[in-house]
């Protein structure tokens, strides 16, 4: 989910955690992004943090290219990363 550490982007990242799907959730501000994914995390759904910018093609092109390797995300593996 783009756009994930506020306002519908988080709304809509914690509405399918809370439905049972992992989440991966993209913002370009990394502090709040990693705050965002903390709250699914704890409340036992896999939440998987990417720091990314969807403004820059190149950015988009490493997150997408991120999606065909990541799994299945577990809680108590919640990480980060950056593009």
């Amino acid at each position: 989910m783009t756009g994930a550490a506020s306002g519908l982007g988080l709304a809509a990242a914690k509405a399918f955690a809370e439905s049972g799907a992992s989440v991966a959730l993209a913002d370009w501000n990394e502090s709040a992004m990693r705050a965002a994914a903390d709250e699914p995390t704890t409340q036992g759904h896999g939440a998987l943090a990417i720091r990314g910018d969807v403004a820059d093609d190149a950015q988009v092109e490493a997150m997408g290219a991120l999606f065909g390797v990541i799994g299945p995300t577990e809680p108590e593996k919640q990480s980060a990363i950056s593009v």
